[in-house]
């Protein structure tokens, strides 16, 4: 019965380099030749299935020139299956029947008797416990080469010579030709004769990475400068290297932002600059030229800030969200430098705001009274009401519902459900009442009016700091 010819070919790009190929007439499996030969440039590896004189189905292995391979478009009786391919030994399998084990040693030429460079056509399939030999014997200017499998552990000791790329001194009495070698190697095909090995060198460092939130980074390089071959060794020591960011010794946003450029809003560590401690903060980095450390933000009412003393002075809250930073923080960070404290509002219609203050800090002390300067900026608020303006929070400590430190009768953190700077007690400014957006209700988080806020943001920069 005749029998379309079946090729399978993949042609991704076009192949110039020489392959090895195995190269039988007839074998049971395309696995079992072991014979090989180097082909042309132009040919390929292919494996066809035969009919042999006896009727026998066997394996036909070679090589075949690259456009044969690609147009076979003729039907033979005698043929039942071709396959070609582009790699090194590719045609040890095809046809449907199996290739190489995957727990098998390297494939090795295998020639006992020494013989010119490339007239060794033998191969052997070592065992997963032996690597390639060969060994290199210098002839009235020609050098032949003998070649096998052989034990790991007998390469190091065999005539006294290291395992890679080392020219051996066979006997300690006779003196041998300066061609003389003998090596091992592990790779498919690598004893064909004796290489010169490279040993692989690093190349130069990357750049770090940017600082992660454990305010890590990390560089890599590669063993390319030159990469190891023949057997040469790879580079020693690390390819990626973590290390600690110097910028997590910033004391807030804006230093972060000196040191690097790149940073994005987000979470960072900063080291206070008097405590020395580490503390998480979310940074602005894209407001007003960023470096904005925030330490109120209110947008969805998760957070509750009616809270006691103890609360706002260490800080509340989940810094990727809502929350309060802590006023010994605030104090902290502010104690030295020129800063400026920025208000980010939106109004219950949807409209936005803010203002921006000079000469921003907390003074030294339990009551963390508020120091503040001129207003230097304001866009979508009422200028009728400041931070200076009827009963302004600027001057006077700050109070929550346990600790009464206002100017008036009541207690204003408990009557107005917040903590702040309360004076007698506040005219629009509560930003840290209850989240009751476009509700008018003098419990509420306001600003500029007694409408309930959507939004709120209180951050502070350090303008000494150029970014």
């Amino acid at each position: 019965m005749r029998l379309l010819l079946l090729i399978t070919v993949l042609w991704k790009f076009p192949f110039y380099r020489a392959l090895t190929c195995l190269k039988c007439d007839d074998v049971v499996q395309p696995r079992h030749c072991t014979t090989v030969m180097t082909c042309p440039d132009t040919d390929v590896c292919f494996v066809e299935r035969r009919i042999n004189s006896f009727g026998e189905e066997g394996y036909a292995l070679g090589c075949m020139r690259d456009h044969v391979c690609r147009n076979i478009t003729s039907i033979s009786s005698t043929s039942r299956c071709a396959h070609c391919c582009i790699k090194d030994l590719c045609n040890q399998e095809g046809c449907g029947e199996p290739g190489y084990p995957d727990s098998r040693g390297p494939i090795c030429y295998n020639c006992l008797d020494a013989v010119p460079e490339g007239r060794c056509h033998q191969i052997e399939i070592c065992r997963q416990s032996e690597v390639c030999s060969v060994s290199g014997k210098g002839m009235f200017g020609t050098t032949v080469f003998a070649s096998k499998c052989i034990q790991q552990e007998s390469c190091g000791a065999h005539h006294g010579v290291d395992i890679i790329g080392k020219r051996g001194q066979m006997s300690a009495i006779r003196a041998y030709d300066v061609h003389d070698c003998f090596q091992c190697c592990t790779s498919d095909l690598c004893n064909r004769n004796c290489h010169n090995s490279v040993d692989g060198q690093w190349g130069t460092w990357g750049q770090w990475s940017m600082c992660d939130v454990n305010c890590n980074h990390i560089r890599i390089r590669s063993c390319n400068n030159p990469a190891p071959e023949d057997g040469g060794r790879n580079c020693r020591g690390l390819a990626v290297e973590v290390a600690h960011c110097s910028v997590c010794l910033a004391k807030d946003c804006s230093e972060l932002l000196v040191h690097d450029a790149r940073l994005r809003s987000g979470v960072y560590n900063i080291t206070t600059p008097l405590t020395h401690t580490q503390v998480q903060v979310y940074c602005d980095m894209d407001t007003d030229g960023g470096g904005w450390t925030i330490f109120q933000r209110r947008f969805n009412g998760s957070v509750d800030f009616y809270r006691n003393f103890s609360d706002y002075e260490n800080g509340f809250g989940n810094v990727a969200g809502e929350y309060w930073l802590g006023l010994k923080y605030i104090y902290e960070i502010t104690s030295n430098g020129s800063f400026q404290l920025r208000v980010n509002i939106t109004h219950g219609d949807g409209s936005t705001g803010y203002d921006v203050y000079s000469n921003f800090s907390l003074q030294h002390g339990t009551n963390y009274t508020l120091n503040l300067g001129e207003r230097v900026k304001s866009q979508g608020v009422d200028s009728s009401y400041t931070f200076f303006t009827d009963s302004a929070p600027v001057g006077n400590a700050f109070s929550t519902y346990d600790l009464d430190r206002d100017n008036y009768g009541p207690n204003c953190a408990e009557t107005f459900k917040g903590g702040w700077w309360y004076n007698a007690c506040y005219r629009y400014i509560n930003l840290n009442g209850l989240y009751k957006p476009g509700r008018v209700d003098n419990t509420a988080m306001l600003y500029d009016n007694g409408v309930g806020l959507t939004s709120s943001t209180i951050m502070f920069k350090d303008t000494f700091q150029k970014a």
